[in-house]
């Protein structure tokens, strides 16, 4: 279990798919069956984490740009998402949602 809070401060960003893979490497090695909605669960938020990730960087470049509306637009979409993730799981920034053999809720 404690190498799980290790992943997930690996990358801010992606703390969800760090964690993710660590439990792909972990189920596959000891030959663990994940429910098939646990894995689309999974790979719903992977994908909003990354979308997140790629919010916040262009976001960031606009802004390095001078294009504070474009700024704005970018960080009030992220904040959807983030909402999500506040739901989902708890956390906006690093979330605890895949555990071994699953996901948490």
């Amino acid at each position: 279990p404690q190498i799980l809070h290790f992943t997930d401060r690996l990358d801010y960003l992606s703390a969800n798919i760090n964690r993710h893979g660590l439990c792909l490497c972990v189920e596959k090695a000891a030959q663990i069956e994940v429910p098939e909605r646990a894995q689309y669960i999974r790979t719903i938020l992977d994908e909003f984490t990354r979308i997140s990730s790629h919010l916040l960087a262009w976001a960031a470049m606009t802004n390095d740009l001078g294009a504070t509306t474009a700024f704005i637009y970018g960080m009030r979409e992220r904040e959807i998402i983030l909402d999500i993730f506040d739901k989902t799981c708890g956390g906006r920034l690093i979330m605890n949602q895949n555990v071994i053999g699953g996901v948490m809720f």
